[in-house]
């Protein structure tokens, strides 16, 4: 987690304080009300993620590079493309695969 928020702050530097709880929290929860959507984003590197439906019904659409051997400044640029869907619709469509996954009660992804 280290080596990967040291190469990004390199190529993207901020320019506020960060909270030491964001490298020592190593779980979370989203709860929702029905009929909210969340645009796309990064949770955590991929690893130990899991989400699990208690209640109702959930929709991820998790997305993969369709080449994912490439700098990590790439895959920032290529992530940026996911904040407007409908003008980036076909570099999306080149750089990513994504499916529709429906979560019911006690499923977990």
């Amino acid at each position: 987690m280290v080596h990967g928020w040291n190469q990004t702050t390199t190529d993207y530097p901020i320019q506020d304080k960060v909270h030491p709880d964001n490298f020592l929290l190593n779980g979370w929860s989203l709860l929702h009300q029905p009929a909210v959507v969340t645009n796309f984003h990064h949770d955590s590197d991929g690893g130990v993620t899991f989400v699990q439906s208690v209640l109702g019904k959930k929709q991820w659409i998790p997305a993969f590079l369709r080449n994912p051997n490439i700098s990590r400044t790439k895959f920032i640029e290529l992530s940026l493309l996911l904040t407007n869907l409908l003008a980036n619709r076909t570099e999306i469509e080149e750089n990513w695969y994504m499916e529709v996954v429906t979560l019911e009660e006690g499923d977990l992804l």
